[in-house]
């Protein structure tokens, strides 16, 4: 998982643009589960209080810092459930199944504050990190995807 801090504090947003393009895809994995959830690309939205333990607890990972967004291609269906490592800080929302097709750059648009409300059933405390990811290892191949112009808004 790589990583972007917003900033020192968290910031207020609403809405999350990007674009992803798959080269190489895998095939569809249950994301409903923790063996074999390998998936493309995931873009994950890391929500913070600031609190003091929600500092401490990002120093560990900031994807533990407080509630997060985990926007998915891949997996064999869409989905919007609770994350299977965090299920009751995180959100899995698929955006593209494993086998929509391959070479274009895809537009994404997501509105942060409703999807933060759903999920959790508050208004989001502000957005602290960005983070990008793929996930091969338990089928043991090669997936190749590009993220860009990532816009929090």
């Amino acid at each position: 998982v790589l990583y972007l801090k917003i900033a020192d504090d968290p910031v207020p947003a609403h809405r999350l643009q990007w674009q992803w393009q798959v080269i190489d895809a895998l095939p569809a994995t249950d994301l409903a589960k923790t063996s074999g959830d390998d998936r493309i690309l995931s873009i994950y939205v890391a929500f913070s209080d600031n609190s003091m333990m929600s500092r401490i607890k990002a120093m560990v990972s900031p994807l533990t810092a407080g509630n997060v967004l985990n926007y998915v291609w891949g997996g064999a269906q869409l989905l919007d459930i609770a994350h299977p490592y965090f299920p009751n800080t995180g959100r899995l929302i698929v955006r593209r199944k494993a086998d929509t097709p391959t070479g274009a750059w895809l537009d994404e648009s997501v509105g942060l504050e409703a999807d933060y409300q759903r999920a959790f059933g508050t208004p989001s405390p502000g957005v602290l990190y960005i983070a990008v990811s793929g996930d091969a290892d338990a089928l043991g191949l090669i997936s190749k995807g590009q993220i860009r112009n990532i816009v929090l808004q």
